[in-house]
């Protein structure tokens, strides 16, 4: 009797669980800006995954002409079709790789800043008190400096690298998550079941981990999505600065760096126009998607 029960049990969370995605697609879908989003940045997800069968040549690879001299700034051709760069090398190769670069560091500060705003936010909301004022005040010290100079410092410092970029973005970014899951334990710790937990005995971890952030995920959700396009931004800012992804590395932001003179500006518009409408396409897509979770993950919304 007690394991049909418990089968019971676990084959209504199941249909629940199901429905519950079932409802959240529901709306979601509804949001055709979010769906059109949501199919580019996959098309862009699978170009970056399978870039080394995409693309036609090695993004490092140098072509020469017959005179031995390197096939620089040709026009797009059936060869090549967005042209070559300074050096010669294939412009629709160096875009494809960059948008591994890119969104991979976007993808990985967004884990990074996410991680330690859950851990401190959700340790300032819970436990309050000294240990909320001291994680606020850090909080907002680091909210006093403009961000994209204080990422710029702390990159010239340390070398810029992908590698230190993805860290750096994430470690400055933290900040907006853990005050967004510090509003929400605040929250969620006066509710009835987190007092009835407390009650049963759970432990803090337990009543944090199992009862608290899974109660929190929406907005955590809907800032790492909408974080993903200002992580790429930023990175692409770092990099036309010189700070970001160095060369011969590709990355969408110092490809638009290598094509920032008056003369590629006006001259050889397929160096800067195709990375800097890659950049477009994903940010506006990421925010299409933020923006149809928002409505989707609401509770509030009608089906």
């Amino acid at each position: 009797m007690d394991g049909s029960v418990s089968g019971g049990k676990v084959e209504k969370s199941a249909i629940a669980g199901h429905s519950l995605l079932q409802q959240v697609w529901r709306r979601f879908r509804r949001h055709k800006l979010a769906l059109g989003g949501l199919v580019v940045v996959g098309l862009f997800v699978l170009m970056s995954v399978f870039a080394p069968m995409i693309a036609p040549y090695n993004p490092y690879r140098s072509f020469t002409r017959s005179d031995g001299s390197y096939a620089s700034w040709e026009r797009p051709s059936a060869k090549h079709w967005l042209g070559t760069d300074d050096v010669g090398r294939d412009v629709l190769s160096r875009l494809i790789f960059a948008g591994r670069v890119s969104m991979s560091v976007g993808l990985v500060a967004v884990l990074v800043a996410t991680a330690i705003g859950v851990a401190l936010g959700a340790t300032a909301g819970f436990f309050g008190g000294l240990v909320d004022n001291v994680i606020m005040r850090l909080t907002d010290t680091v909210l006093c400096f403009p961000v994209l100079f204080l990422v710029l410092i702390v990159a010239t410092m340390v070398g810029p690298s992908i590698y230190n970029i993805m860290i750096i973005i994430g470690c400055v970014y933290w900040t907006r998550v853990c005050r967004l899951v510090r509003a929400e334990f605040l929250r969620l710790r006066e509710m009835e079941f987190t007092e009835a937990s407390r009650a049963l005995g759970a432990s803090s971890n337990r009543i944090i981990w199992r009862h608290l952030i899974p109660n929190a995920i929406s907005p955590i959700v809907v800032f790492g999505t909408l974080f993903i396009a200002e992580a790429i931004l930023i990175e692409a800012s770092l990099s036309f600065l010189g700070a970001g992804v160095q060369p011969p590395v590709a990355s969408w932001g110092n490809m638009l760096h290598q094509a920032s003179s008056f003369v590629v500006l006006s001259r050889r518009p397929w160096l800067w126009i195709p990375p800097g409408l890659a950049i477009m396409a994903v940010v506006l897509s990421v925010n299409f998607i933020g923006d149809g979770l928002r409505e989707a993950l609401d509770p509030h919304q009608q089906l």
